[in-house]
């Protein structure tokens, strides 16, 4: 049982970063050799960050759990998604953390001059870039990691996988990390990872981080 679940880990860590990896890398090619320039340039960048790299955590989650025979089809695959156990738990710890990370993000936004409400306006380009991604970091690496590790270590890893996982981002000309310190970043990573982590462990849930991470 062990054996099969450092497998599955080791196969599951391999995938994402060959998947994000790749797509960044050609971005980085892109901007170099100067094709990708310009409005064309940058929808590419767009959609090579956003359905390359961002999505990475659910095409490699989809494929071992397709290769487990635990999925046959989107739909199987969507349940396991949307699969909440106890619903009325689940809505009351996601509110209560929503509302953490909602009182954070109205005092950050004012503090940098921009209107209160501003970070509500981009709250589905959230779920598209980063929110989706909790499919394989919550949904797939933190019951498999829970098996051998406790808690802390568990969201521990995640958050230091999570942080390099963006590493090469800070090459891209045009991604918004190019302009952030990545020590910083990678502190957030961590930290963040033990808040989303701690609402798995309670809900078991994976639409519900999918719906609180940005």
């Amino acid at each position: 049982m062990h054996n099969h679940t450092n497998i599955q880990i080791k196969n599951y860590l391999i995938l994402i970063f060959i998947f994000a990896w790749s797509a960044e890398g050609l971005i980085i090619l892109g901007e170099l050799s100067g094709i990708l320039t310009g409005n064309v340039g940058l929808v590419l960048t767009f959609l090579l960050i956003a359905f390359g790299a961002g999505l990475s955590p659910v095409y490699a989650s989809a494929i071992l759990l397709y290769r487990q025979k635990r999925i046959t089809n989107f739909n199987s695959f969507l349940k396991i998604i949307l699969e909440t156990p106890n619903l009325k738990k689940t809505i009351w710890a996601t509110s209560f953390f929503f509302l953490g990370l909602f009182l954070i993000n109205l005092a950050n936004e004012t503090f940098l001059g921009n209107p209160p409400y501003y970070f509500l306006l981009l709250f589905p380009l959230m779920i598209l870039g980063g929110g989706l991604e909790e499919v394989g970091w919550r949904g797939f690496l933190q019951p498999l990691l829970e098996k051998k590790l406790s808690f802390v270590l568990t969201s521990l890893i995640i958050g230091v996988v999570w942080g390099l996982w963006h590493l090469p981002l800070w090459l891209v000309q045009s991604a918004n990390q190019s302009d952030m310190n990545f020590l910083s970043f990678f502190v957030y990573c961590i930290s963040f990872s033990f808040i989303i982590g701690l609402l798995y462990k309670i809900t078991r849930s994976t639409i519900a981080c999918v719906l609180l991470c940005e």
